[in-house]
């Protein structure tokens, strides 16, 4: 019988130490392997590196856009009217048109009564237009409406009605003599004005000094 000795035992003890490790560690590989959570684990990893990626060539990729700017339009200063002058009405400058060419027209005809529709009756500017036209008419002097403008329109602050104002006008005029000659007039004027059932009616008239 072949004698054992203590360097036989110890080399056996050291085999089976080294089998029993090796086994271990395959165990443990095994169940990295096939354990759902390490692999769920693994997986979210493998995509956020994968993401991470993605993000940063997509970066260096496209730089960022610069955002086109537009600029606003430059607004006009607004101009502001003078205080106390309103915006010439339409209605206003019609109905000094209408009176204008019936004032010619009385002139050339002798027939007042055309142009005292646009006269307040009792008024100063009433009589004396009925005195002029009546003498032009004698002298046999006649008017022709070259143009005309209302320059501006004015509060009447001098009365306590609403509804009064002052009219300033431009008006050119080529008059005839009885001789046949003939001149040509610009005179600016302004007018005293009230409404009156609706109408306007002139109530005076002024020469406005240059």
């Amino acid at each position: 019988m072949a004698k054992v000795t203590a360097g036989m035992i110890t080399v056996a003890l050291m085999l089976i130490l080294s089998g029993c490790i090796a086994k271990q560690v395959a165990i443990d590989e095994d169940r990295n392997q096939d354990h759902p959570s390490v692999m769920a684990e693994k997986t979210a990893q493998e995509n956020d590196w994968a993401a991470a990626k993605e993000v940063k060539t997509a970066n260096q990729e496209e730089p960022p856009k610069d955002t086109p700017k537009t600029d606003s339009p430059i607004k006009p200063p607004k101009k502001e009217e003078p205080p106390g002058v309103q915006k010439v009405d339409d209605n206003i400058y019609v109905r000094m048109n209408a009176y204008l060419h019936a004032w010619v027209s009385a002139i050339n005809t002798n027939s007042f009564h055309e142009v005292a529709p646009y006269l307040q009756p009792n008024s100063s500017l009433y009589y004396e237009q009925k005195a002029l036209i009546n003498n032009l008419f004698q002298k046999r002097i006649t008017k022709e409406l070259v143009d005309f403008k209302v320059m501006a329109i004015y509060e009447d602050d001098t009365t306590a009605k609403p509804d009064d104002y002052k009219i300033q006008t431009a008006e050119t005029m080529k008059v005839y003599q009885a001789d046949g000659s003939a001149s040509t007039t610009n005179d600016s004027w302004l007018y005293s004005a009230e409404y009156s059932n609706g109408a306007l009616l002139l109530t005076k008239i002024e020469r406005v000094k240059e």
